[in-house]
């Protein structure tokens, strides 16, 4: 009787570590981006009022669109001149994974008009951004 329970709770031990090792796939795979469930597009947030001065802390939010429901998801951030449409853009430091991105430009020549773009799960989601002197 004692060995049987004890292959019942090795069972079960190896049973849990598996289904945490599963769970744990299936979190990172989302947390890297890849394919997000039932994602019909990405916005940019705020969409508004998008001009800054230099120095000034800006602070931008991915939502996804879920068809019911836009919820804030978590994204890569970039970004180029406006007037350099061809260049590839610039990854946006500490923004490779995140649902909020918090970056300031801070030389005088940083000043002008920016995309930026948030993209996650193959959608891609830009703004125009001013910065100003």
């Amino acid at each position: 009787m004692a060995q049987r329970q004890n292959m019942l709770v090795l069972f079960g031990t190896i049973l849990a570590v598996l289904v945490l090792g599963m769970t744990s796939m299936i979190t990172n795979s989302h947390q890297l981006g890849q394919i997000i469930e039932g994602l019909r597009n990405v916005t940019i947030m705020p969409t508004q009022n998008l001009t800054f001065g230099l120095e000034d802390p800006i602070t931008l939010t991915a939502q996804g669109d879920f068809g019911i429901r836009t919820i804030p998801i978590k994204a890569r951030w970039m970004y180029r001149r406006a007037s350099e449409t061809t260049a590839d853009p610039t990854s946006i430091a500490n923004c490779s994974n995140v649902t909020s991105c918090t970056f300031s430009f801070r030389n005088a020549d940083d000043a002008g008009t920016y995309r930026i773009f948030a993209e996650a799960s193959g959608y891609r989601a830009t703004a125009t951004m001013v910065i100003e002197e």
